[in-house]
Parts: C-alpha cells; structure tokens; sequence
C-alpha cells in the first residue's frame, strides 16, 4: 500500500470534477459502495451491462438497487466481512428483458489514507461475445468431425436407399392398387423416403455455411417466415401479434438464409400450441449496433431438464422430428456473428431471442472435407 502521506500529496493533484471524471471514462462497469453498502457511484458502462432501471441511483442500499441482481448485492453486502475478496471471477446474470450475459469481476476495497475501509468497488466486463466466440471455435470443431464421418456414410446409405425406392416402386406397380400387399409397400416406401429425407437433412447441416450476403429488411423477412410457416387458415387457434418499430430494420445478411431460420422458430413455436392454442409474439427491437428479434409463444414451455440439449443436433421430442431444426437455426444465426438462445417458464412461455449485428465481417464457413450434394429444401424442422 502506498505510504499515507505519499497517497494524500497524490490525491491533493486531483481535484474531484477530475476524480469523477476519471471513473466515468473507466471502460468497464463499476459500481461503488460504501461501508454500508448503499451505492455511491454507478458509472453508466455499468448501467448497460446490468440494464439498470433508471430510477436506479446513488444513496440507495445495494440490495435494493441491484434487487434484478442478487448474486451481485449479496456480494457487495458481504464484502466488508470477507477476510479475501473475489478476483477475476465469473457470473451470470439475467437482464430485464430475459438475456442471459456472463460478466468477469473484481472487488476491491475502498480504503482511507491510513488503511481504514471505507466501502466496496466492483469492476465488471461482459464476457458475453468472448463466451459466443469460443462456443463458434467449439461449433467449428465438432462440425468438422461430424462433417467428415457423415460424408462417409452418405455413400453407404443413400445409394441403398435408392434401389430399395426404385425396387418398392416397381413392386407397387406390380401389385396394383386396393391389396393388403400393396399397402404394405406404400408404407414400406414411405418410411424409405423418411429415412432419405433425414439422411438429406443431416448431409445439409454439416455443410458449410456460405452466406450469400444483400440488404435485408427484417420485419419484411419475417413477415414471408410467418407467411410461409403458419397456416393462412388461422387453424391450430394461434393468435399472431408483431410488435416492429416504425422505422425500418436493415441490416447486411443472406436474406434467404435467415428467412428460413424465422420460418422454422415460428413453425415450431405454432406446433407446440396447435393443441391448447396461444399467443405468438414477434418483437424486432433497433440497436446502434443491430438488431434483437424474440419469438415469444404463450404453448407449453421446454421442461428444465432438456433445454440445454434442444440445440443439439439429432435431439427431437417430436415423433418425426429430424432433431436438426433448431441447430441448423442456431448454425445459421452464428454464421451472421448472432447469438441465439431460448428461455422458458414451463406453463407459460418460451421466448427464443436473436441477436444479430449490422453487418457480417467475417461469414463463417464449416468445412467438411468433401463437397456434399445439394438438398432439395434447406428449411429443415425440429
């Protein structure tokens, strides 16, 4: 520690528009306390992070002004009893409108010229685009491997499957129409075509991704998804509300691309409701930096237990679902330099929110090893 007579002629050169000052222009958030703990300064880089309520303000005590944040205020009151405090650790932290974020901190403590503690400072960062960039290395990863061993398969099953189609086809015709047999081989003949399909879904997955990039209007894409995935008839009792700003959304994106990734998050959104009915809500909100689009649906929810599993590929709790859907969503949104993710209240909602920037820098592309065929439809479903 600096001698006390040293730090007193330190702290004489600066007078307290400039001390203030100073800790506005640190870059990460910061939030002091005092002994205490009732807030003494909040900087606005904190406010963003947190997404504080405004009415949030100094001379508070920190349990009540970081209520939204509780792992935080119980540090900040537990702090002057601690004998270490916490240095670069991690938390997670939810903001108002349901993002997760994981932040980086420290606690330091705030001590007068002779040593005495005097309150609390907690130095944070959103570690959120660092966690997102080491889960695209992961993805990147795993996508090569499953790329590889997929097209090797796919020689050794889809050439199979297309003589067992051609052979059940010729047999149908042999058959003819209305037997008992010749039922059998429709259905024989169906469950081969069910079998391709998934076959096709899994070859388009874990192909690159390659982004043919224009200027995209947001709410007009949607608009085609919902178009395209929910029925025009209104069945299935499903109520649509879209809540778009006045002004348009443009960003630079593959228009194609995440066209059919809003169309397969609507269509799975309408099936989870199709028995009980609800409430779709599409909400497309504007940021300096891009955009935030959140497909909320009032169904059944996702039970604790998988909802860390439902982006994984090949996972379905539908009976025919190809469990590609969502990942192929979530591939296509991480091409982008997006983040996808999903919370839900089982019950009462699920809310799958994008985050997409302005513009793509660096598309990402997947390699295989091996240029694999072309499928028929990309939109694949859950």
């Amino acid at each position: 520690m600096m001698p006390a007579p040293r730090a007193r002629e330190q702290a004489s050169k600066l007078d307290d528009g400039f001390a203030l000052d100073l800790l506005r222009s640190i870059r990460c958030g910061l939030i002091i306390t005092d002994h205490a703990a009732a807030i003494r300064f909040i900087n606005e880089q904190a406010r963003q992070i947190l997404d504080l309520d405004p009415e949030v303000r100094e001379g508070k005590p920190a349990g009540e002004a970081l209520a939204a944040h509780p792992h935080l205020a119980r540090l900040l009151l537990a702090a002057p009893s601690m004998s270490t405090l916490p240095d670069r650790a991690e938390a997670e932290i939810r903001t108002r409108d349901r993002r997760g974020r994981t932040i980086g901190y420290t606690l330091s403590r705030v001590c007068a010229s002779d040593g005495s503690p005097r309150g609390t400072a907690l130095f944070f960062k959103d570690l959120t685009p660092i966690e997102h960039q080491e889960a695209q290395a992961r993805l990147r990863e795993r996508l090569t491997e499953l790329g590889a061993m997929a097209a090797a398969l796919a020689h050794e099953i889809r050439n199979p499957l297309a003589a067992l189609e051609l052979s059940t086809t010729l047999l149908r015709r042999r058959l003819g129409d209305g037997s008992a047999e010749a039922k059998l081989a429709c259905t024989l003949q169906e469950q081969i075509r069910r079998l391709s399909a998934t076959v096709n879904h899994s070859l388009d997955y874990v192909r690159p991704v390659d982004l043919t990039l224009a200027t995209a209007n947001v709410t007009e894409l949607i608009d085609l998804a919902l178009d395209e995935a929910v029925p025009a008839d209104g069945s299935g009792n499903v109520t649509l509300v879209r809540r778009f700003p006045a002004e348009p959304v443009v960003l630079r994106a593959d228009p194609i691309r995440l066209r059919q990734a809003f169309a397969n998050l609507a269509r799975n959104a309408v099936e989870a409701m199709e028995r009980t009915g609800g409430v779709l809500a599409i909400e497309v909100q504007a940021a300096p930096d891009g955009c935030w689009i959140r497909f909320t649906d009032s169904g059944p929810g996702i039970p604790a237990d998988i909802r860390d599993r439902i982006f994984a590929p090949f996972f379905s709790t539908k009976p025919r679902g190809s469990g590609l859907g969502l990942a192929w969503c979530r591939k296509v949104v991480d091409a982008h330099g997006g983040i996808l993710d999903v919370e839900s209240e089982p019950g009462k909602v699920t809310v799958f929110s994008i985050r997409l920037p302005a513009a793509v820098s660096t598309p990402v592309a997947i390699p295989t090893g091996e240029t694999l065929h072309e499928a028929q439809d990309t939109s694949c479903r859950g």
